[in-house]
């Protein structure tokens, strides 16, 4: 029985640990009698917190997210100079460009998640545990003498 109750103690633990509260999940249900600092929240998206149990374990689609969406990728913008210009001094060609990746993502999908992750988030990642894309901005000089 100790043995039991150790390594039921451990899961809940573990779950806990490896939980992760963005701000869209703090809106779980509270009671109008509740001891919880954030106050009550009947009205709440979702259901009440229950770590030692099979409650909100269930399989449905209350939840379900439509994860289409569409990306800015990448944008390079660039302009050559005139050769009247660079001639002058001695540059055959030079050209200034801008570059921009991952500029932009339209969708309906949770904004805790990238929809392009989907799978890892499946495979028992979840979201926090995937590092997100970055937004990278260059800009640079190509110059041929």
């Amino acid at each position: 029985r100790l043995i039991i109750d150790m390594h039921r103690l451990i899961s809940e633990t573990s779950r806990i640990r490896e939980s992760v509260v963005y701000e869209p999940h703090l809106d779980y249900f509270r009671p109008e009698d509740t001891a919880d600092p954030l106050g009550p929240n009947v009205d709440a998206y979702y259901p009440r917190v229950n770590w030692g149990g099979p409650n909100n374990t269930v399989t449905q689609t209350r939840y379900l997210q439509n994860a289409a969406y569409c990306r800015l990728k990448n944008v390079t913008v660039g302009y050559t100079l005139p050769q009247v210009l660079t001639r002058k001094a001695y540059i055959e060609r030079a050209r200034i460009f801008f570059s921009g990746e991952n500029l932009a993502t339209m969708t309906n999908f949770t904004k805790m998640g990238d929809p392009e992750l989907i799978e890892a988030y499946n495979s028992g990642y979840g979201f926090a545990k995937v590092y997100p894309l970055s937004r990278v901005f260059s800009v640079g000089l190509n110059v041929t003498f």
